[in-house]
């Protein structure tokens, strides 16, 4: 049964309709490997980006809704008590409020209340602004606000306003008008002022006002923050900065980036996700969102590298360990290689081997039959010339009994003989030892002549042979039998049969000699044409196989 490693790779070779060798194979599966791992690693690090980019795009639109609740909270708790105020006063047009213990009361609650974040202030006609102070009822003024009044009067670019609950003395819209942030000149503290202004019959007074405190709604905010990298910051419509968290108390400009990229978007869609924003020389991703009853916009911003952080030390991880697989994987087809390398050399000594003799390097005789006959068969089969030669050496015993030579002296005569003989054939032929000091020579596409000729040559070169050994001079010859193939052939065997006889004639009429075979008894008549033939050769046909040898 044939091993199923075997079967398999057949089948696979069958489907590719190619001829594929064992170290095609290592290549070319080491490279698919490598390319289905690096693939798969591209496909898992988009994959894993993706999820990071979605989840952290989810976490900062939950955060940018919940800092947007809280910092309506705080402006509608203000906007609240400034039209309770403005009712007051509309309702008591002859009272000054801060005259009154009940309203200065109201304020000092509201402002207990809130602990703090929210101090609210009457500003009159001339900008003068007095307040209520939250140890006393007494009056006392904090700067001018003439420029902030007359934007609020004059709708200024710098002003927002909003459509507010209704009086219940006028009957008109009170518009809620939010500035932008300033320092009190007593308290030294900034705040985001939130006011409404006051029309009719009032007095001196033009306007109630809240003035939320800058700390304390930047500590709310940073509460909110994901690290110290991100940032929530407050902004009006027109892209100034009200607030930011962490950072500075307030600083002015944009700390968001380009705010026409901003702003483009809010009027595209009230809240979405700005990705790769440059800032300080680094990228942010930003959830933006417009409140819906101020004119605001919440802005949650996060550091890019802060948001993938988790992301990238997963990817150098996996990236390692994709990288170390790939060079064992390298290394390891390299080591496949060295071996499949090391196997074909031993496999092709071995082959050679088995189809060499050892000591001439020449081809032994197993593999000369096999494939001297594939040729006298080829031969008989498109009636093409097929000769053989055989010869030995002459007394070749002498020269391994010899005393100082032996068998060492024996093998460096066949040695050179088997070089010197190898160097009169052409590329066809085949050059062989059967054995001991007996060989022979497969002459395809060659008639009688030319092998005859061949012989000869062979003889001559073996004769001017010599072979030096410690000192000696050892010089040998050779008999050789030479053979046609004829049609009352039925096998290469008989072939072999009749230049081996030959052989033997040569030796029997003195050695050193050149015989060609006799056919048998009953071809003897078709053989003995060719032999008068052979004999009737003239020089100049000699000469033409000698001239076709040299070719």
């Amino acid at each position: 049964m044939q091993h199923w490693p075997h079967s398999i790779w057949s089948k696979i070779k069958t489907l590719l309709g190619m001829e594929v060798t064992v170290r095609q194979s290592v290549i070319w599966l080491t490279a698919v490997l490598l390319m289905f791992l690096w693939f798969g690693f591209a496909l898992w690090a988009y994959w894993q980006w993706k999820e990071t980019a979605v989840s952290q795009e989810r976490l900062m639109e939950r955060n940018r809704i919940a800092v947007e609740m809280e910092v309506r909270g705080i402006f509608k708790t203000a906007q609240v008590f400034l039209l309770a105020a403005r009712h007051w006063i509309y309702s008591h047009p002859n009272e000054p409020p801060l005259q009154n213990r009940q309203f200065v009361k109201m304020v000092r609650q509201f402002q207990d209340n809130t602990n703090g974040r929210i101090v609210v202030r009457l500003i009159n006609q001339e900008g003068m602004s007095l307040i209520v102070s939250s140890g006393s009822a007494e009056i006392s003024t904090d700067g001018r606000y003439l420029d902030y009044l007359g934007n609020m009067l004059h709708g200024s670019q710098k002003s927002e306003s909003m459509s507010g609950k209704e009086s219940s003395s006028s009957g008109g819209a009170a518009k809620v008008f939010i500035g932008q942030p300033y320092r009190g000149s007593i308290t030294g503290r900034w705040g985001i002022p939130v006011g409404i202004l006051l029309e009719g019959q009032v007095g001196d007074l033009a306007m109630v006002q809240a003035k939320v405190d800058l700390e304390i709604l930047r500590e709310r905010l940073a509460k909110r923050t994901f690290s110290e990298s991100g940032a929530i910051v407050l902004l009006n419509k027109q892209g100034d900065l009200l607030a930011n968290a962490p950072g500075p108390n307030w600083r002015r400009g944009n700390p968001v980036g380009s705010w026409e990229k901003l702003q483009a978007a809010l009027m595209v869609s009230g809240s979405g996700i700005l990705r790769n924003q440059r800032l300080d020389q680094q990228e942010l991703w930003l959830a933006y969102g417009a409140t819906t009853e101020f004119p605001l916009v919440v802005v949650v911003a996060e550091s890019k590298n802060n948001i993938f952080a988790d992301w990238y030390s997963t990817l150098w991880v996996v990236l390692a360990l994709i990288v170390l697989t790939s060079l064992v994987a390298v290394l390891s087809a390299r080591r496949a290689l060295n071996l499949l390398g090391d196997l074909e050399e031993s496999r092709h000594e071995l082959e050679l081997m088995a189809v060499t003799d050892s000591l001439t390097g020449l081809y032994n005789r197993r593999h000369f039959n096999k494939v001297a006959e594939a040729e006298w068969i080829r031969a008989r089969r498109y009636n093409r010339p097929f000769s053989l030669i055989m010869f030995d050496i002459d007394l070749f015993k002498n020269v391994n009994d010899k005393p100082g030579w032996g068998h060492a002296a024996g093998d460096l005569v066949l040695v050179n003989m088997a070089r010197s003989c190898h160097d009169v054939l052409r590329d066809n032929d085949m050059l062989c030892r059967l054995g001991g000091e007996e060989f022979a020579v497969m002459v395809p596409e060659t008639d009688i002549y030319g092998a005859l000729f061949l012989a000869e040559r062979l003889r001559e070169r073996v004769e001017v042979l010599v072979t030096n050994f410690k000192g000696s001079e050892i010089k040998v010859t050779i008999s050789l039998g030479v053979a046609q193939s004829i049609a009352a052939e039925d096998s290469f065997a008989a072939l072999e049969r009749r230049a081996d006889n030959a052989l033997y004639n040569a030796k029997k009429s003195g050695r050193n000699h050149v015989k060609q075979a006799v056919a048998r008894s009953e071809d003897m008549a078709n053989e003995k044409g060719q032999i008068n033939h052979v004999a009737s050769v003239t020089a100049s046909t000699l000469d033409g196989a000698d001239q076709q040898r040299s070719d």
